[in-house]
């Protein structure tokens, strides 16, 4: 049996459930995914914690920030959806990207009394 009011609908013995949330671990090691009854005083709550996966989807360099992505597991509850999270890397200084190509400048050539020099820029 089937009841409404207003936008609200509902069905006789199963009662109204809020929207999903979920919460990370400190770490991003897993994700808890709940819903609770929204009727006063009924109490009913559906919990869930998933284990996540980590994968570096961009590397840090020395110029630009990395991206790294956190994909849960997939849940029994079908109300709860797959969970994605992306964070940035600090920039890594020991990262360098490329090519780096030098050249030479004031270039002396060089001669019986001096050696020649160049500047590396």
């Amino acid at each position: 049996e089937v009841f409404t009011k207003g936008e609200r609908t509902w069905y006789r013995d199963q009662p109204p459930i809020s929207t999903c949330f979920d919460t990370w671990a400190d770490d991003d090691s897993e994700v808890t995914a709940e819903r609770h009854c929204t009727r006063e005083g009924c109490g009913v709550a559906e919990t869930e914690t998933v284990e996540v996966t980590s994968e570096i989807t961009t590397d840090a360099t020395c110029i630009a920030e990395g991206e790294m992505t956190y994909t849960s597991a997939e849940f029994e509850n079908e109300a709860f959806a797959v969970q994605v999270k992306t964070v940035a890397i600090d920039k890594d200084p020991e990262n360098h990207v490329g090519p780096f190509e030098s050249e030479e400048e004031n270039y002396v050539e060089p001669t019986i009394t001096s050696k020649g020099s160049y500047d590396v820029v």
